[in-house]
């Protein structure tokens, strides 16, 4: 998401979230802000009151490269950096399973089965 001086990012991800057709208002989220980063536009990060609001944002997230203007949107799960490192290495090294994040764990599906 572009940044702009003076924007108010609580407001962006309700946007987002009207976008994805998850109801959420101002009383849902508990924080919300910019992540320092060098040279780069600098992701949000947003924490949700109720665990349920939480997931129906993350499961919806797909929908993103169907609605215009938001193709080059990402929605993540924030992870420990052990889970982070071992997710990166499992996208990058077992190219052939799909490897997913649910609940700050790291999973890998291969065919139908879930390990």
């Amino acid at each position: 998401v572009p940044e702009a001086p003076n924007e108010n990012t609580t407001s962006i991800v309700i946007q987002l979230a009207n976008n994805l057709g998850v109801n959420l208002n101002e009383k849902d989220i508990y924080a919300s802000h910019r992540l320092p980063s060098k040279g780069k536009i600098k992701p949000i990060i947003v924490g949700f009151i109720r665990y349920n609001d939480r997931n129906n944002f993350l499961q919806r997230r797909c929908q993103l490269k169907t609605i215009a203007d938001c193709e080059k949107i990402y929605v993540n799960e924030h992870l420990t950096q052990s889970n982070s490192s071992l997710f990166y290495y499992a996208k990058q090294n077992l190219s052939k399973l799909t490897v997913y994040t649910r609940n700050g764990n790291v999973y890998y599906r291969n065919g139908d089965k879930a390990g």
